[in-house]
């Protein structure tokens, strides 16, 4: 088993006023609101005309051949051959997976990028999630949305020795459940029937993200970010490109989102969808950085303010302009610690608000560096 690194403090959690005015991220923003036209053509033209687009089909050559074995969810979402993960332990003979490997600057470790499990693929999903020792699964979408499933329960989601479920060689029993407006997370405990083995295994499932759209409140996904980074997890195209982004403002510098976006495109195909998720990166920054500035709070709402129209064109969300702070610890932080300091002092215990269902739904997982 590959150890963890070391806990570091996280970049999100360093406090306020880290950047000032003169810093080139604060800056960044401050040029794109002199004209806002002007900015959002730019950005819809680097979202055109600059990133990598559908790959060649000798670039996935593994994904057209299981197109009849029902192994891929999507037929217009190509499995990069070059950075695929490889079954170990493939049931049939096949080591495909429609998942892959993604590195990125400014992370702490390496992620896997993939579906969200069909009934033909959940054994498979948890033999990978086993032979990679993943200890955290993100998941970003709801397993019903508009009266449609999305994903397969592929987890257990009530509590109790009695639930539990089995994929392949792994089993999947539930420990605990902390329900919150924004997301669920899940304490899993995973046992591997040939060695044994017990693993603890984090499921985060955030619930506020539409299928092909952006997520509702910038605000709120920037603190799943956060959450992300500080218990080493992994995400989707959008949330993996965030987190390098989020990291490169951190250290000073201009966040580069067509260079970053095309790295993450490189590795796993078709990344970011959409025009409205690729402007979505951009005004994450933006709140991101107004609220890590050492500029009056009138000035950052005025910033804000300026630039409202790029909100507008991606999330539409209804959360506030006002700046979020970075002093306090979100909900997903605080829930998962007590989730980790109840379940290593009593097994029998379980959190307190735990609730018997929680929606589920697409998945990426993400892996340690050793």
């Amino acid at each position: 088993m590959a150890p963890k690194p070391k806990k570091k403090s996280s970049k999100f959690s360093g406090g306020k006023g880290r950047l000032s005015r003169e810093s080139k991220p604060v800056k960044w923003i401050e040029s794109m609101a002199v004209d806002m036209i002007v900015t959002l053509k730019k950005i819809s033209s680097e979202y055109y005309h600059e990133l990598p687009n559908r790959p060649d089909a000798h670039e996935a050559r593994l994904f057209y051949k299981n197109i009849p074995t029902r192994r891929n969810r999507y037929g217009d979402i190509p499995c990069l051959d070059k950075t695929r993960v490889a079954l170990i332990d493939a049931r049939d003979g096949n080591d495909y997976i429609h998942a892959n490997w993604v590195t990125m600057p400014n992370a702490r470790c390496r992620y896997i990028m993939t579906q969200a499990p069909l009934p033909e693929t959940t054994a498979d999903f948890w033999s990978m999630v086993w032979q990679e020792n993943v200890s955290l699964i993100v998941c970003l979408t709801k397993i019903f949305e508009q009266g449609k499933m999305k994903t397969l329960e592929y987890w257990p989601t009530s509590c109790g020795k009695q639930f539990h479920q089995k994929h392949g060689h792994v089993h999947i029993r539930n420990v605990g459940v902390r329900n919150e407006p924004h997301f669920a997370l899940t304490l899993l405990e995973a046992v591997n029937e040939k060695s044994m083995e017990r693993r603890k295994i984090q499921h985060y499932l955030y619930l506020d993200w539409p299928d092909h759209r952006v997520p509702i409140c910038t605000h709120n996904f920037l603190q799943v970010v956060r959450y992300v980074d500080e218990e080493i997890a992994n995400y989707k195209g959008t949330l993996v490109a965030l987190q390098s982004l989020v990291g490169s403002v951190n250290e000073g510098q201009v966040p580069q989102v067509c260079q970053v976006v095309s790295m993450v495109r490189k590795q796993r195909a078709m990344a970011v969808q959409g025009p409205e998720q690729y402007l979505f990166l951009y005004w994450a920054l933006t709140v991101h950085i107004t609220s890590c500035c050492q500029i009056p709070l009138e000035a950052k709402k005025d910033l804000l303010k300026r630039l409202v129209l790029m909100k507008n064109c991606s999330t539409k969300s209804a959360c506030s302009l006002s700046p979020i702070t970075t002093d306090q610890p979100d909900a997903a932080t605080s829930s998962a610690r007590q989730a980790r300091n109840e379940d290593g002092g009593d097994r029998k215990r379980r959190p307190s608000n735990v609730k018997r269902k929680t929606p589920r739904g697409s998945v990426t997982v993400r892996k340690s560096k050793p």
